[in-house]
């Protein structure tokens, strides 16, 4: 078992560019973030606070890559400690209280559309629970560990992603649309397909379809400046499209000129 140790260094550009050489698999780079190191690396500014570079047993980088790089763009020297000998299976814990996201995580994974995807397995979790505060405080591992279970959230990701196109009119994220149509999938692929194609599209509704009212509800939800104003949450969406859902599945035609949630009604177990 290798020693894990910490000393404090000066870390040149040199150096800085050297380790960053070792930066293999880490999140991507925030430009802006590096800019803003940079100049107060110029500056001064930059004190030894207890953050450290840490690098893996086998010499990997694990964290400090945008210190490292503003080191290289200010081409100034600064102070920090330095872990050497870390557990490289520790990597998905590093910085999750801050910087680090989710979508982090699985871009290091290789993910594509992991910002869109991260946000989805967060609303996949408050549609399963039926609480919407229950994507909030969600760990980059629990994130990992979501998508091994629901692998089918990458396919509902690209199918949201490919008619991004058509989202705005409606109001939907990608992230949110992926965790609904998945939702839906799993409950019947062809179905889900047709409900949220006539949603996205408008195509084939007849004016008693409930995907047709839950479509006009969100369009004037989405147009009305004053509606806009109250900032109309997606959860508040998210619960129209799946009272839709359940009546397109179950047959129902909707007799109401308009489809709305009242202030009373349980977000829907999906059918």
């Amino acid at each position: 078992m290798n020693k894990t140790t910490i000393t404090k260094e000066k870390i040149s550009p040199a150096l800085a560019s050297r380790w960053l050489k070792q930066n293999k698999g880490n999140r991507p780079l925030r430009s802006r973030h590096i800019s803003w190191l940079a100049s107060q690396i110029q500056q001064g500014k930059w004190c030894v606070n207890g953050s450290t570079v840490k690098f893996d047993s086998q010499g990997r980088l694990l964290d400090g890559q945008h210190r490292l790089a503003a080191c290289v763009k200010a081409n100034k020297a600064f102070e920090s400690y330095v872990i050497n000998g870390i557990n490289g299976n520790t990597f998905a814990t590093i910085d999750t209280g801050k910087n680090r996201t989710g979508g982090d995580m699985l871009a290091l994974k290789g993910e594509k559309y992991y910002n869109e995807l991260s946000a989805a397995i967060k609303y996949h979790l408050a549609i399963k629970s039926r609480q919407h505060k229950a994507r909030y405080g969600i760990t980059n591992l629990r994130v990992l560990s979501h998508l091994k279970a629901h692998s089918g959230l990458r396919s509902s990701v690209k199918w949201a992603v490919e008619r991004k196109k058509h989202l705005k009119k409606v109001g939907l994220p990608v992230s949110l649309l992926t965790a609904l149509h998945y939702a839906c999938c799993k409950k019947c692929k062809k179905d889900a397909n047709t409900f949220f194609n006539k949603l996205l599209l408008g195509t084939d509704c007849k004016k008693q379809d409930p995907v047709y009212h839950v479509r006009e509800e969100l369009i004037s939800l989405t147009a009305n400046k004053d509606i806009k104003s109250m900032r109309v949450s997606n959860w508040y969406r998210a619960h129209l499209v799946l009272k839709a859902w359940n009546m397109f599945r179950e047959k129902e035609y909707c007799s109401q000129p308009y489809l709305v949630v009242t202030a009373d009604e349980k977000f829907p177990a999906i059918i």
